[in-house]
């Protein structure tokens, strides 16, 4: 019964794991998109919007990391690893809402620079 719980809390701790990398890579991503502002006028980008929507993500990330894990030591059995999971899952949908939000503020399309003309 022993090496059971082990085997259970070994990759518990290796969901987690994987969610902080992961929520280490998103916020580096987003992190890095602020490069985009280099291609703004005056008139071009809505520069308040844009921050709000970098501090919604990193704000909403860090919580769902924090959340993630009191919930997978609140859970017990198989509950637990599946807060690690859903946390990653929603910060994936997170994140592409949250850059969607900033790249409209930079009135730039979803992927690429900005369009001539």
């Amino acid at each position: 019964m022993n090496e059971v719980r082990s085997g259970a809390g070994c990759s518990l701790a290796v969901l987690l794991v994987l969610q902080l990398i992961l929520t280490g890579a998103a916020m580096a991503f987003m992190w890095m998109s602020q490069l985009s502002v280099a291609s703004c006028t005056d008139t071009s980008c809505d520069y308040d919007a844009y921050a709000l929507a970098l501090r919604v993500f990193f704000i909403g990330a860090i919580g769902l990391m924090l959340f993630s894990g009191v919930a997978s030591f609140v859970l017990r059995g198989r509950a637990a690893a599946l807060a690690p999971i859903v946390a990653s899952a929603s910060m994936l949908v997170f994140l592409a809402v949250t850059y969607a939000m900033s790249r409209a503020a930079l009135d730039l399309p979803l992927f690429g620079g900005r369009v001539a003309g």
